[in-house]
């Protein structure tokens, strides 16, 4: 084997970035857990997307007694969960 061989360092550099390319990710995941930490509540589309849910799901689990956080502003959109509840809820079940 050539250690110059061009399949070899592609396949070497793969190895090398990959740890490095999770260990990254890891961090930007642990950065945003801290963003939407600070006062324990986290967006409904974070909570979707974290749990690979749907919307349908989310009902059920309001339904069933999950509490959900919304401004006291009339028309307001935006929905929040507080992630020690959810962890709570879950373990119930």
């Amino acid at each position: 084997m050539n250690i110059f061989d061009k399949e070899f360092i592609k396949t070497l550099a793969r190895d090398i970035a990959r740890p490095i390319l999770e260990a990254i990710q890891d961090f930007i995941n642990q950065e945003d857990d801290k963003k939407h930490s600070q006062i324990g509540l986290i967006p409904q589309s974070i909570v979707l997307k974290e749990l690979d849910i749907d919307w349908g799901t989310l009902d059920k689990w309001e339904d069933e007694g999950l509490k959900r956080y919304e401004p006291p502003i009339e028309n307001t959109r935006k929905v929040y969960y507080d992630r020690d509840e959810i962890r709570k809820f879950l373990s119930l079940k």
